[in-house]
């Protein structure tokens, strides 16, 4: 009879370590999983600006100088902001500390078109002093010639 026990405490503790095994193994995979789903929710995520700033960062990186051509705008503000995401939109959102209350019934990314229309000074606040130098710079540039 202690034989007998033995072999079932054995069989007893081989399940558990099993039981143990696969638990992890299956935690490894639902892992695996879900940072795969995250991923391609990420692809499928970004929005058409983060298509245009990939294309100009490219772009630049294959050039050894820098030319800027100043030209008329193709899309206003107002279009860009309504190729954001949702979330793209709401971060903008909460770093002009937007409220609710401005937010209640309306498109985030209108909300934040017309905050920037009435206030571009906002524009400034992602600027250090060598970036507005370099703004004030290319608005004195003639449309259409290279600069820079």
């Amino acid at each position: 009879m202690a034989e007998r026990d033995r072999k079932m405490v054995k069989h007893i503790f081989e399940m558990k370590e099993n039981y143990n095994k696969f638990r992890q193994l299956f935690r490894q995979q639902a892992e695996d999983l879900l940072k795969k789903l995250d991923k391609h929710a990420e692809e499928k995520q970004k929005s058409v600006m983060h298509d245009m700033m990939d294309e100009w960062s490219c772009f630049c990186k294959g050039q050894d100088k820098a030319f800027v051509c100043r030209r008329a705008p193709q899309k206003t503000s107002r279009e860009m902001f309504m190729c954001l995401t949702e979330k793209e939109a709401s971060d903008y959102a909460k770093y002009l500390k937007i409220s609710e209350d401005e937010l209640a019934g309306r498109e985030v990314r209108n909300v934040v078109a017309e905050t920037l229309r009435l206030h571009p000074e906002y524009y400034l606040y992602v600027l250090d002093k060598h970036d507005i130098t370099q703004l004030q710079k290319f608005q004195k540039f003639e449309e259409n010639k290279k600069g820079l």
